[in-house]
């Protein structure tokens, strides 16, 4: 009984979650950069898609690199393992008094 009482539930992560990660742990980029570029291409993976475009026709010195799909995997073993999980913006348990910030933390 208390077994079930304290176990996590299955965490399944769709592909927004696995590219909101893919994104925020790229190299250059930063809370602000990341919000710039969702509210720029309307999610994630469109994000990923023209984030190395954006970064050289924005002016910045150094391109954006894309965190990889595996190492993202790994990450998400890691926290299933850990009974853990991610909670992004678009999750329905994200504090809606958090989307309310103006520099809206994307982590």
């Amino acid at each position: 009984m208390l077994k079930k009482l304290f176990s996590a539930p299955k965490i399944s992560y769709d592909i927004e979650t696995i590219n909101i990660l893919r994104l925020i742990r790229s190299d250059n980029i930063g809370p602000k950069t990341f919000c710039s570029l969702i509210q720029l291409f309307g999610d994630a993976g469109t994000a990923i898609d023209n984030a190395p475009d954006f970064s050289l026709q924005g002016g910045q010195s150094k391109q954006i690199k894309i965190f990889n799909k595996s190492d993202a995997a790994k990450e998400m073993d890691l926290l299933k393992k850990n009974d853990t999980k991610i909670i992004t913006y678009n999750a329905p348990e994200y504090s809606k008094s958090l989307l309310e910030i103006y520099d809206l933390q994307s982590y």
